[in-house]
């Protein structure tokens, strides 16, 4: 009797196996094609990926290494957009830095700009490009309050922005010295000051301007 069982039940198995390849066979052929193909594919992205990252790397190299850098990157000479986004953020922040050690400061605030508003750039550099050009313009006559905080404020509402304390502190000066908003500026300054991880020497900063503002929103001083 058990070999009559084991019988119906491999017939029962083979059935069952034949039901499933007439209806779906061409699908299990598809899936299976597809996941050799994929296997070769994902082969074939890691080897183009590990290839545009030694090119993009070596095209990063000889911008930097002309003799005419970083004015190859300020006269166009230097094809930088041709550059992945992050690799054309590193550049750009390099160049600006190059130019603030030779005392151009009005030449990296261009750069600082340019990387500013790049959407291709990593957030997290093209904040910082934001942050940069904030500080440079910040004590230039024509600066302008609501300006400096469009470049702010996306920083300051991302919450995971390594820049959103730096970010917060500026926001602070350009509402106080610009707008003479001096609540607005505090308002900003406490938030930094309520982070446990900021750094000492940025709450120390936090509390002496928080102390001036305070006096001159009190006293009225302009």
């Amino acid at each position: 009797m058990s070999d009559v069982l084991l019988e119906m039940d491999e017939a029962m198995r083979q059935e069952r196996m034949a039901n499933l390849w007439k209806n779906y066979g061409s699908y299990i052929i598809g899936f299976i094609v597809l996941t050799i193909l994929g296997t070769a594919v994902f082969a074939g992205y890691q080897s183009w990926s590990e290839n545009r990252r030694i090119e993009q790397t070596d095209a990063l190299i000889s911008i930097q290494e002309n003799p005419s850098y970083p004015d190859n990157i300020l006269n166009g000479e230097a094809d930088i957009n041709a550059l992945d986004g992050s690799v054309r953020g590193l550049l750009l922040l390099g160049a600006a830095g190059s130019l603030m050690d030779l005392e151009r400061a009005d030449d990296a605030l261009g750069v600082y700009e340019r990387a500013a508003v790049d959407t291709e750039i990593d957030p997290q550099f093209r904040q910082l490009a934001g942050l940069m050009v904030v500080r440079l313009s910040l004590g230039q006559d024509d600066a302008d309050k609501d300006e400096l905080l469009g470049y702010l404020t996306p920083i300051v509402e991302d919450k995971t922005s390594s820049w959103r304390l730096h970010a917060l502190l500026e926001s602070a000066l350009v509402k106080a010295h610009l707008g003479l908003d001096y609540q607005g500026a505090i308002e900003d300054l406490a938030i930094i000051e309520a982070q446990e991880s900021a750094p000492q020497s940025l709450q120390e900063k936090v509390k002496a301007l928080s102390a001036l503002y305070t006096l001159k929103l009190n006293s009225g001083v302009q």
